[in-house]
């Protein structure tokens, strides 16, 4: 699961990294980051009903994050919102190594 995680997290770094010569790869840089968050979410809810007996309040704040995104993203107009996504990806990165490191 973490190297699965650190590959949706890194492709489109580097795709929109790519995206400063060949401006269509912002698109899908942009694209594959929906797909990252995706695959997060569906993780943390597979590793939530997997490992029934750890009650993790990084993972809870992950969750926490998330649903206010949305809840943001839906109800106000603030224009940094878009950097929300990349900071919630990379702390459930780093939630996700710390807890392979135990």
């Amino acid at each position: 699961m973490k190297k699965l995680n650190n590959f949706f997290v890194s492709f489109p770094l580097a795709l929109g990294l790519l995206g400063f010569l060949w401006g269509e790869l912002w698109a899908i840089a942009i694209l594959f980051m929906m797909l990252t968050g995706l695959v997060q979410v569906l993780t943390a809810t597979i590793w939530l009903t997997i490992d029934k007996g750890y009650k993790s309040k990084l993972l809870g704040i992950y969750w926490l994050l998330t649903i206010s995104f949305f809840l943001m993203l839906a109800f106000t107009e603030w224009q940094w919102i878009w950097a929300m996504p990349t900071f919630i990806a990379i702390y459930y990165t780093v939630i996700l190594n710390y807890k392979f490191k135990e």
